[in-house]
């Protein structure tokens, strides 16, 4: 995979500049490796663009880790929802808890999470999936439609507690929810005010 091989070499070279600041070749390779990254990982302009946010994991994967070593739920879900939005015709980006192992992986492109700013700026995406990561609500991305994917049942009491907990300001930017049972469904509207 060519871009796995591209991201390893934009790596090496980052960590060269940790030891020798201006060494003028690894200089050179990262703006190579960049622009090389960068060829490919343009949205098409001429299709629907979703993003799915899964941020921060236990561990580091990318969509190949589902059929290597395995994977959470979490992790799970966004990986075959994504890859269901790309055989509609989506362009889709993968936002998983991967350095050092992006690249594209049966047509869905796994991006680090912290890069969600930086594509979000330069391409708005259609719809914005986060799964159970609120503190992406924290910041207007233009996403015309912001789709919050629970996965859990409960956030804490506040932000204090816990970082993802559901306030009003971040309710304000969700336009929908999916929930995975109707139990669960009940229970977090209740507990949280959620609009119906």
């Amino acid at each position: 995979d060519k871009t796995k091989r591209w991201q390893e070499g934009l790596d090496f070279s980052l960590k060269v500049l940790e030891y020798v600041a201006d060494d003028a070749k690894a200089l050179s390779n990262i703006n190579y490796f960049r622009d090389k990254i960068s060829s490919i990982q343009q949205p098409l302009q001429d299709k629907p663009i979703a993003y799915f946010y899964v941020g921060h994991s236990c561990e580091r994967w990318n969509s190949e880790s589902l059929n290597k070593n395995g994977i959470g739920g979490r992790e799970t879900c966004n990986i075959l929802m994504a890859k269901e939005f790309q055989q509609l015709g989506w362009d889709v980006i993968l936002f998983s808890d991967g350095a050092g192992m992006e690249g594209i992986f049966d047509s869905v492109q796994n991006v680090d999470y912290p890069k969600l700013d930086e594509y979000c700026i330069a391409k708005p995406p259609d719809i914005l999936f986060t799964s159970g990561r609120m503190y992406v609500m924290d910041k207007d991305f233009g996403a015309k439609l912001k789709v919050f994917w629970i996965h859990d049942i409960a956030w804490g009491n506040n932000t204090a507690e816990w970082s993802d907990y559901l306030t009003e300001e971040r309710k304000a930017r969700i336009d929908k929810y999916i929930f995975l049972s109707p139990a669960q469904q009940d229970y977090i509207m209740d507990r949280y005010k959620l609009p119906p």
